[in-house]
C-alpha cells in the first residue's frame, strides 16, 4: 500500500466536509480523505465488499479489524471453495473447506485486504446521497493499480473478465466519508453518475470487533 500521509485526526469532520466542492482545496481534500483512511488503523470495522466480476460472476468479501493488529477475512471468490483467513498479531490461520492450519508464510495476504488511499489524488465532490444518507463525496484519480484479481482463475474465464473490461464505460473511483464523524463509508467503483450501479462497492461499518485464534 501506498505510503500515508500524516494527517490530523483531531476534527472529526472539517469544513469541507459540509460545503460545496469549489470551495475546498484540492490539498485540503487529500488531507480529509487520508485522515479517514488513517481512522481505519484505531478503529473497529467490517469491510464488505461486493465485486462484479463479469455479467455472470460476482464476488464477496469480507473484511473484520480489531485494533490494533488482528484481522479476520472471508472471501468468496470467482470459483472454488470460500477461502477464510485469521491473523493476530504475528500469527495467521486459514482454511479452505477444511480444518484451520496455522501458515506462518500467509501473513504477507492480510496486507492485500487493507484499504488505503494507493497513492490516488482526491478532489471533492460534495455532498453525495447514497442508501438514503448525504455523504461527503471526493474523486479519486490515479494511484497504484491492483494485481489483477483474475490472475490465477482458469484461462476461459479470464478471457471472459478481460473480454467484458474492455467493453465497460470507464469507472471512476468514489470515496464517501460520514460527514459527521469524518469515518470512511463507501469506496465505489462506478462510470459516472451510475453510483447505484457499482462494478465494485465496499461499505464500511464500525462496531466493536472481537477476533480470537480459530478452535479446532
Amino acid at each position: 500500500m501506498a505510503q500515508r500521509q500524516n494527517a490530523s485526526l483531531g476534527v472529526a469532520a472539517s469544513l469541507c466536509l459540509s460545503v460545496v466542492a469549489t470551495s475546498c482545496s484540492v490539498s485540503e481534500c487529500q488531507r480529509e480523505v487520508e485522515a479517514a483512511y488513517q481512522k481505519l488503523e484505531t478503529s473497529g470495522y467490517r469491510m464488505e465488499t461486493m465485486s462484479v466480476v463479469s455479467t455472470h460472476r460476482t464476488s464477496h468479501l469480507t473484511v473484520e479489524f480489531a485494533p490494533p493488529d488482528r484481522m479476520r477475512i472471508v472471501d468468496s471468490g470467482i470459483i472454488g471453495p470460500e477461502l477464510e483467513g485469521i491473523k493476530i498479531g504475528n500469527r495467521a490461520w486459514f482454511r479452505m473447506e477444511g480444518p484451520w492450519r496455522e501458515q506462518p508464510d500467509g501473513l504477507g495476504l492480510f496486507t492485500i485486504f487493507k484499504s488505503g488511499p494507493d497513492g490516488m489524488t482526491f478532489a471533492c465532490l460534495g455532498p453525495v446521497a447514497l442508501a438514503g444518507k448525504t455523504h461527503a463525496g471526493y474523486r479519486g484519480r490515479g494511484g497504484n493499480p491492483k494485481p489483477a484479481m483474475h490472475s490465477m482463475v482458469p484461462r476461459e474465464i479470464a478471457l471472459e473478465i478481460e473480454s467484458e473490461r474492455r467493453e465497460r464505460p470507464q469507472l471512476l473511483h468514489t470515496v464517501l466519508v460520514d460527514r459527521d464523524t469524518g469515518l470512511l463509508a463507501y469506496e465505489i467503483l462506478a462510470p459516472e453518475n451510475e453510483l447505484d450501479r457499482p462494478k465494485i462497492r465496499t461499505h464500511y461499518a464500525y462496531d466493536h470487533i472481537t477476533i480470537e485464534p480459530p478452535t479446532r
